[in-house]
């Protein structure tokens, strides 16, 4: 994952997605006709190289392909041209109003906002054979874990409580006393009260991966207290049937097709159950999930999440640098530096490091089986190890009490 460009809100203001994608537009263009010319000791030829999918959250995905920012605007669907009022109330997708280029023309040509969903013609339409209507990549970690899921929970959870299955206490301690596991340990929910659950429409608390794990374990928590025949129950089962297959990492053919089957029960029972509400945008985006999945596979390989944690360090770098005249100059210059510094040291895009956390240096013989570590690692009894408190190979789990040679 490399940097391409960094720009603020005030240069799209200024100078327009024309001029900052101009550049970047002659570049793909060259290299998809010219192509790279690659000499390695495993592969000899010339490399053509074009655009799949853009990715990104949905204002920012909106804002650069020229759709309407709001989603509360007439059509606020870039994959289709469903009104707002049928959207509030639809359950399966409607390929009919699928966008087309030719359509997509005629609505830039028409110039009508508040009639098309459509500002202006996006400029990534200069790229050879891309066109945005062929961009239907949705964005699932913010429509599902900051969208549907946040929502749908505090609703549930809230009838729950009234029906006086638990109570607000039950539920923050089974949350806070739960046993996440190893996977989830990183990603603990936060606890609730009843002034969030009374305003389920506002921000939820939870971080994508604290929703992601509160899903996927609630129904252990409380599961216990809750008739099995509960209709709202019923409700967070189906969200979770639907979420298992959303980001499963492998889907066949028929289990796309039940997807769909499943989004509509789930949104229909959610109509159901709240005849006071109505489905939001981010409901609707949950109809185009089987289509998009047919075209690119499994959509959690395409998700946002990898690139909002690739962010991370220009966001935590910008609140610590008291840049305020470049700011993006100089996060693009820290950016440079640190993937020269990754290069220069041996890093690789596939790189296994194992980082050592802290721990104190002893005599092997003074370990519990210390004969069996000596004869595994070929030392002698005497020969002094580093005992860390834990390790992570590759990012991936800590694993505690390790100990490693001190020439390791």
């Amino acid at each position: 994952m490399f940097l391409l460009m960094l720009y603020t809100s005030g240069d799209v203001k200024m100078y327009g997605y024309e001029a900052l994608f101009a550049q970047f537009i002659l570049d793909m263009n060259s290299l998809e006709q010219d192509g790279i010319d690659v000499d390695t000791e495993s592969f000899r030829g010339n490399v053509k190289v074009g655009i799949a999918q853009v990715v990104g959250d949905n204002l920012g995905i909106h804002s650069l392909f020229g759709f309407a920012e709001g989603f509360t605007a007439n059509f606020p669907c870039r994959i289709c041209k469903m009104p707002r009022d049928s959207i509030r109330q639809m359950s399966y997708e409607d390929r009919d109003l699928i966008r087309t280029p030719e359509s997509y023309q005629n609505d830039v040509d028409a110039d009508n906002l508040p009639e098309t969903g459509i500002k202006r013609n996006c400029p990534l339409n200069e790229i050879n054979h891309f066109h945005v209507v062929y961009n239907r990549v949705p964005d699932v970690m913010h429509d599902m874990l900051e969208g549907v899921c946040p929502l749908e929970v505090k609703v549930i959870l809230k009838e729950l409580i009234v029906k006086e299955y638990f109570n607000i206490e039950t539920l923050n301690a089974r949350i806070t006393s739960y046993n996440y596991g190893l996977e989830d340990k990183h990603n603990k929910p936060c606890t609730y009260n009843m002034n969030a659950l009374r305003s389920p429409d506002g921000a939820s608390g939870q971080k994508a991966g604290q929703m992601w794990c509160l899903v996927r374990h609630l129904p252990l928590m409380i599961g216990d207290l809750v008739p099995a025949e509960d209709e709202h129950w019923e409700l967070l089962l189906a969200l979770l049937d639907c979420t298992d297959l959303i980001f499963s990492p492998v889907i066949s053919k028929g289990q796309i097709i039940y997807l769909e089957q499943l989004i509509a029960d789930h949104h229909k029972l959610f109509l159901e159950l709240f005849p006071h509400r109505h489905l939001k945008p981010k409901h609707h985006f949950m109809l185009h999930y089987p289509s998009a999945m047919r075209l690119y596979g499994p959509l959690i390989h395409l998700w946002v999440m990898r690139f909002e944690a690739f962010h991370n360090f220009s966001r935590r770098l910008s609140h610590i640098m008291c840049n305020f005249q470049n700011a993006a100059k100089t996060l693009a210059y820290r950016n440079q530096m640190l993937l020269c510094y990754n290069l220069m040291s041996g890093k690789t895009l596939m790189d296994k490091s194992l980082e050592v956390g802290p721990g104190e240096s002893i005599i092997l013989a003074s370990m519990k089986d210390s004969a069996a570590i000596a004869q595994h690692l070929n030392m002698a009894l005497y020969d002094d190890v580093f005992v860390a408190k834990w390790c992570r190979c590759n990012d991936s789990h800590d694993c505690y009490i390790q100990s490693l040679p001190l020439n390791w």
